[in-house]
């Protein structure tokens, strides 16, 4: 009898494989779909999530602080075309403070890219100040990167005692960073220190710590505007601003942009008289001044109204207009770092 032929491997019936338990099956899907999660949060939180804490770094004393999402995209845009250059050295051109910065951010480390929030901050002595820069930026860049991003091209730049700052030893201004990773920029290492801490000082002042933008006088700052010669040769003005104990702002967005502001302690008739007084002295600028100033200056005076509750105003710009204001601001403090011609 002879062997049995051989079946050639293509004629072979398949084999059956196993059944899979249903426990394993949902023991695959169950972890397949952990990782999903766990990879698209650790991405989330490194991308997208960004928790707002640039208001917590008003330091102690402060007078007034103003503060700016820039997360928003319509501003977002003009801030960064206008504003962020002024990093890279205000008294330059914009081309080139660009430049300055974009050496600044490869050897530092840092990206405008993930900046979200600024808030500037006044102390009650006007050279005190402090810049806060907070967003997505890496935790791993250290101080030391820092100063050898500042120093690469100006030994102005030193390292303080202990390595936990820099700073210019003409100027005496600050740069360092807080534990939360905010990026800080002061007058001095001393209100470098005092900004470093979370605290409450800047919601105490009134600043809205959410939303597109806010800012806030406390009464030493108002105290200033009341003496201002523009606010003096207006009695009733001065009368009804020395009334308030504070004011606090704060942005809209919308089919235009909108800026609420309340006086806080005033009553209506001096809420009312102040409203009249900002819209006449805006106006009167704006008649007096044939510049894109004077134009903003005049359209503010016309759109602003009082609020329905009537103690503060309420003012409308048009979106080409907000990016108008930030082209002049920009030059405003272009000017004044140059110095007189």
């Amino acid at each position: 009898m002879s062997a049995p032929e051989a079946v050639p491997p293509e004629r072979r019936a398949p084999e059956r494989r196993r059944p899979r338990s249903f426990r394993a099956v949902a023991l695959g899907g169950g972890f397949l779909g952990a990782l999903i999660v766990a990879v698209s949060f650790a991405l989330y939180v490194r991308f997208v999530r960004y928790e707002r804490i640039a208001a917590h770094h008003v330091p102690e004393g402060s007078v007034l602080a103003a503060r700016i999402d820039v997360q928003q995209a319509m501003l977002y845009d003009p801030v960064r075309r206008h504003v962020l250059p002024l990093l890279g050295g205000p008294s330059r051109e914009p081309k080139d403070g660009d430049a300055a910065l974009a050496r600044f951010e490869a050897v530092s480390g840092l990206d405008r890219g993930d900046l979200r929030e600024i808030v500037a901050a006044r102390g009650a002595r006007r050279e005190d100040w402090v810049l806060v820069f907070t967003g997505l930026f890496a935790r791993s860049v250290t101080v030391g990167q820092l100063w050898v991003a500042l120093g690469a091209n100006d030994p102005a730049w030193k390292l303080s005692d202990g390595g936990a700052a820099v700073f210019r030893s003409d100027s005496g201004i600050a740069v360092g960073r807080a534990a939360d990773g905010a990026f800080l920029l002061a007058s001095s290492l001393g209100e470098l220190e005092r900004a470093r801490p979370s605290a409450s000082a800047g919601v105490a002042l009134g600043l809205e710590p959410r939303g597109p933008g806010s800012f806030a006088l406390g009464p030493a700052a108002v105290q200033e505007l009341v003496r201002f010669p523009a606010v003096l040769a207006r009695p009733e003005l001065a009368a009804a601003l020395g009334s308030v104990t504070g004011v606090a702002g704060s942005l809209s967005l919308g089919d235009q942009v909108g800026l609420r502001v309340v006086f806080n302690g005033a009553g209506a008739p001096a809420a009312r008289a102040l409203v009249d007084g900002i819209r006449e002295m805006l106006g009167t600028f704006g008649k007096m001044a044939d510049t894109e100033g004077g134009a903003l200056a005049r359209a503010t005076a016309e759109r602003a109204e009082p609020l329905p509750s009537g103690d503060g105003v309420q003012f409308r710009w048009e979106r080409e207009e907000l990016d108008r204001m930030f082209v002049l601001l920009a030059e405003a403090i272009r000017r004044r770092a140059a110095g007189p011609e």
